[in-house]
């Protein structure tokens, strides 16, 4: 959410005549489950506190915290929705995801009825924007699509420069969290069964991996093949896109998926699931694959690994896919919506 609210306030042109002013209401620390829940109560007080500002526009960055909407007061209200994954969870769309707790149910039927309430609903996709509708009855005239920008912390870095010789031979990637969605373990199945002949190195950008992931690690023999890279700085991040000959993505849903945007961008080649908004994300640009079909990913891997000329095809594919999609205008697409909101 820290990155998507840069990356509102760096599109936003003051030229179009939108002034923007960023309110941080939630805190950011990781103090556990009780916290958590004592953030959640609090967060619509902090909102309330906030309506003395009384803007043209509300915009809410986070559609997970939809709700603190009901104590904005008046004004128009922009909520975006990157995903509805918990409402989708509950309906046991995601075979081995957690249950829902009654408290999360709860607060995405509150957060339900501020979608149907506000004058414009960002959608981060196409298939957002249809699970939107479907699971909680938000009206799809409502809904707005506008796709995401590079993450403005890599585009600080200045521009893209791709040097095949930067490239480490059988070096795979993955950028992702622990949670159940971004499918860690099958990234880990997956570079198992490729070919280790050509497959050498994994890395595995994000939290530090779980008790569980670690021992599917030793199960599968790759302790001394799989790198844990721990929260990496942008700096990082960005020196692994363009060293790395390949990215799996297995996500079991996303309702964008930032890494795959980015890996087109610098010239990673890219596997992906064929979940939620991935294919039409990646359009082109990257190979979609169903999550049950392991030994298929696999076989596509090792094959990128393995042939230089579909390598240098899947790249090309990727980068015209990445220049596509940047050459949207986020910040005017914005405009558009604030000013319909207004209408």
């Amino acid at each position: 959410m820290r990155a998507f609210a840069d990356a509102v306030l760096a599109a936003l042109d003051p030229q179009a005549q939108v002034e923007a002013s960023l309110f941080e209401i939630a805190d950011a620390s990781d103090a556990g489950v009780l916290a958590a829940r004592m953030e959640t109560l609090l967060l619509p007080v902090r909102a309330f506190g906030r309506r003395r500002h009384r803007p043209d526009v509300w915009h809410i960055l986070d559609g997970s915290r939809a709700y603190i909407g009901l104590a904005l007061g008046a004004g128009r209200l922009v909520v975006t929705a990157h995903d509805v994954i918990p409402c989708l969870q509950a309906q046991g769309q995601f075979v081995g995801a957690p249950p829902v707790s009654r408290s999360a149910r709860a607060l995405w039927r509150l957060n339900g009825r501020v979608f149907r309430r506000a004058n414009r609903v960002h959608c981060v996709s196409g298939h957002t924007a249809a699970d939107l509708s479907r699971t909680l009855g938000v009206s799809t005239a409502r809904c707005e699509v506008a796709g995401l920008p590079l993450r403005p912390d890599l585009s600080a870095l200045g521009p893209v420069v791709i040097d095949s010789a930067a490239r480490v031979p059988g070096r795979v990637m993955h950028v992702g969290n622990n949670s159940f969605y971004k499918n860690r373990t099958q990234v880990l199945r997956v570079f198992a069964r490729m070919d280790a002949s050509v497959a050498g190195q994994l890395l595995m950008l994000g939290p530090s991996p779980t008790a569980g992931l670690q021992s599917l690690v030793s199960e599968l023999g790759l302790q001394s093949r799989v790198r844990w890279v721990i929260d990496p700085a942008v700096a990082c991040l960005r020196a692994t896109y363009l060293s790395a000959q390949l990215m799996l993505f297995p996500s079991c849903y996303e309702g964008f998926g930032w890494p795959a945007l980015e890996a087109m961008v610098h010239g990673c080649p890219l596997l992906a699931s064929d979940q939620g908004s991935l294919p039409e994300v990646v359009g082109q640009g990257g190979r979609c694959l169903a999550l049950d079909d392991l030994d298929g990913w696999a076989r596509a891997g090792s094959d990128l690994l393995a042939n230089a000329a579909h390598w240098q095809q899947a790249q090309g594919a990727g980068l015209a896919r990445g220049r596509q999609l940047l050459a949207q205008d986020f910040g005017t697409a914005l405009t558009a919506i604030y000013r319909q909101a207004c209408a």
